[in-house]
């Protein structure tokens, strides 16, 4: 079966085409962003009113970032063997970013275990609440992209 992913030769035998639309996914996603970050200002308000206005948005600004890392990279590394045939929303998620950056649906081998590496530093350091763990794996995957531009896992242009 075809694939939109570059390099077109790139083998993925159980790929299935996306289910929802690119629209779609950004409605559901930025729905459930609503919701998570509502819920923790709430939340907030609550055990405590006397929280300021900038400390409420800075702490539901971490709970979002600590969230989307541990659950949506975790997924990655989870499924990663089987992210290009999964067709739930985090999966659809995951082949739509795909489309940027093919390495995602390696499977592990070559650019693939750059990529997976990353990904698990990503969620460990979510855990150990350090930024600079988080700064570091934005900067080798950056300086990761730009040593290995020659695997042609990019769509030209």
């Amino acid at each position: 079966m075809s694939h939109p992913y570059y390099p077109p030769t790139l083998s993925l035998p159980a790929y299935t085409p996306p289910i929802y639309t690119p629209t779609i996914l950004i409605s559901i996603f930025s729905i459930l962003s609503v919701l998570v970050l509502s819920l923790a200002w709430q939340l907030m308000t609550i055990v405590n009113p006397s929280l300021t206005t900038r400390a409420k948005a800075t702490a539901s600004w971490f709970l979002y970032c600590g969230l989307l890392h541990i659950h949506f990279e975790g997924y990655f590394v989870k499924y990663r063997n089987s992210l290009a045939s999964r067709s739930d929303l985090v999966g659809e998620l995951w082949k739509e970013y795909a489309l940027s950056d093919s390495r995602y649906l390696l499977r592990g081998k070559g650019e693939g275990e750059f990529v997976l590496g990353i990904e698990v530093l990503t969620v460990v350091s979510e855990f150990w609440e350090k930024e600079s763990w988080g700064g570091l794996t934005r900067d080798l995957d950056f300086s990761g992209s730009a040593v290995s531009a020659h695997v042609p896992c990019y769509r030209p242009g």
